[in-house]
């Protein structure tokens, strides 16, 4: 089994898009946090974060770790429990969200977390109205290439062999791909175990039949796979997608993993 404690990637690449930013620091019982955003989509989606400062101060000097996006406040999240995609923290291949076509308007990464403008009855960016935003904030654009990442998931201290379970949809034109699943970086060159892969095709999602569907009327489906390796401890987690085609490979709402 799988049982290191996953580490940051310092890489000098970008693993998630980027603009501008609007940080702020704060001291709440007596720990330190920095609070931003990231960008989410185009047309100034942002999501808010808090990250703990972690410091020490030694012999006279003072360390300072670098804050990275995580998809949690503190260490890790329940590996056990249902997420949405929405929460992840590594996004590639990544650019900046500042890129204009030659009409001047701007362009979206490849892939990118789907946002809601709102309508007479919901200003802004609407997430938690069930009956308004129910599965309408999924990573789009997924296609051979990019790699989805969440920090840091908690498996707890012993060995448990999973099943990872996907919630996605696809539209007319997509291909089928996998996704292979990666603890602690997004490839083995990159240091990254594999531990699994999920089929996400046609015809997976059509055997899998409708298990959810959105509130505007999107059909979702749950695609199921166990792991080949038990894993404990606490991983960054990727799900890097590959497809012999250069059309998306699905849009991607939930994720959880099961005993």
């Amino acid at each position: 089994g799988v049982q290191t404690c996953a580490l940051p990637i310092y890489t000098g690449e970008a693993g998630y898009s980027w603009d501008n930013n609007h940080g702020g620091l704060v001291k709440i019982n007596g720990q330190w946090y920095v609070s931003n955003h990231r960008h989410t989509a185009i047309h100034a989606a942002r999501q808010g974060y808090l990250e703990q400062v972690r410091m020490s101060y030694t012999d006279g000097i003072l360390s300072i770790q670098p804050t990275e996006y995580t998809s949690s406040i503190g260490e890790s999240i329940d590996a056990w429990h249902t997420w949405q995609a929405a929460t992840a923290c590594f996004i590639t291949p990544a650019k900046s969200y500042s890129e204009q076509d030659e009409d001047g308007n701007f362009l979206p990464p490849v892939a990118y977390i789907e946002t809601l403008k709102g309508d007479e009855n919901h200003g802004g960016f609407v997430y938690d109205d069930p009956a308004y935003a129910l599965h309408r904030t999924p990573i789009v654009g997924i296609r051979d290439g990019v790699t989805v990442g969440f920090k840091y998931l908690n498996f707890g201290p012993d060995e448990e062999t999973a099943t990872l379970r996907l919630l996605v949809s696809q539209e007319e034109g997509y291909a089928d791909g996998v996704a292979e699943i990666y603890l602690d970086a997004p490839s083995t060159e990159m240091g990254g175990t594999k531990i699994g892969s999920v089929d996400v095709s046609a015809e997976e999602i059509a055997a899998a039949g409708v298990a959810a569907t959105g509130s505007d009327n999107t059909d979702w489906s749950l695609l199921t796979a166990k792991m080949d390796s038990a894993v404990s401890g606490i991983h960054a987690v990727y799900f890097t997608f590959h497809s012999d085609s250069e059309e998306p490979v699905c849009r991607l709402d939930e994720f959880t993993f099961a005993r």
